[in-house]
């Protein structure tokens, strides 16, 4: 059996559907714990940005209409939303 630490991780930005700021923070964290099964200490930075801004527009700008909360990934030039569990 070896060990093995993960550090220096890096992700791609992150996009996030929600109402609110602190929402937005909670949900990625139970996102990350949920996936790992605890919560370990992270930093990371949460702003708003310009929907327009981001490639394939058109299709966020749907998913924004709807007016529903979830994390949100492009793929193949189309936006995809996926709940908050």
């Amino acid at each position: 059996m070896n060990v093995y630490q993960v550090s220096e991780i890096e992700f791609e930005p992150i996009v996030i559907l929600a109402d609110h700021h602190e929402r937005a923070i909670g949900k990625f964290q139970w996102a990350l714990a949920g996936a790992l099964g605890f919560l370990p200490p992270v930093n990371f930075a949460l702003s708003w940005i310009d929907p327009s801004t981001l490639p394939s527009y058109a299709s966020l700008e749907q998913l924004i209409a709807e007016d529903r909360e979830g994390f949100a990934n492009c793929s193949l030039g189309k936006w995809e939303r996926f709940d908050f569990t």
